[in-house]
């Protein structure tokens, strides 16, 4: 899969770094293709950069972020920037893992419902099992492109039906097909 890995550069310790560049190093490790730079090794990486730079630098980052399968996200040190992220990779349907240290609890986190967000505390020593196990999940259960042709009628109660239920056309017709498998009861 595709990963795309984030953390707050400020306020982030000696510690943290480490944990940082485990879970990058594990994620290679594991064979998942990195879309993402080490940033948190330099503390002045953004520092002293002209605002075209920058600019270009967000270009290259939210095209990583959009080729991305999964988000990975350090979360132990609060952050605007990384909330952002993460809200911007649900609304694109993506799975974030977000990850901190035991010792912390990401209280803002935990208002948001939704099987996409996983988060998970760890410890050093138990980091990479950590991080094994949330992409092992997530590769069993990532969802599958199919593309499917209907006609407009069926196109026009979609949409209505999605608007009334404030639920998308995707979620809809995947409530159907579970429905029906529930009761073939043979895949659930």
């Amino acid at each position: 899969m595709k990963v795309y890995f984030s953390a707050s550069i400020s306020k982030m310790t000696d510690e943290l770094r480490k944990d940082c560049n485990s879970i990058c190093d594990h994620i290679d490790e594991l064979g998942h293709l990195s879309l993402f730079e080490r940033r948190f090794n330099d503390k002045n990486y953004y520092l002293n950069r002209t605002e075209q730079k920058n600019f270009e630098e967000q270009q290259r980052i939210s095209k990583q972020k959009k080729e991305a399968d999964v988000i990975i996200v350090e979360i132990t040190n609060p952050s605007i920037g990384i909330g952002q992220e993460i809200s911007m990779a649900l609304l694109h349907n993506k799975y974030v893992i977000a990850l901190h240290n035991e010792n912390t609890n990401p209280h803002v986190l935990t208002d948001i419902k939704t099987e996409k967000l996983i988060v998970l505390p760890y410890r050093r020593a138990t980091l990479k099992k950590v991080v094994s196990d949330a992409m092992e999940f997530i590769t069993e259960n990532k969802d599958q492109r199919f593309n499917l042709i209907l006609s407009n009628d069926i196109v026009a109660f979609l949409d209505s039906i999605s608007e009334r239920r404030g639920k998308s056309k995707a979620e809809i017709i995947r409530n159907l097909i579970l429905n029906e498998m529930k009761i073939e009861d043979r895949y659930l």
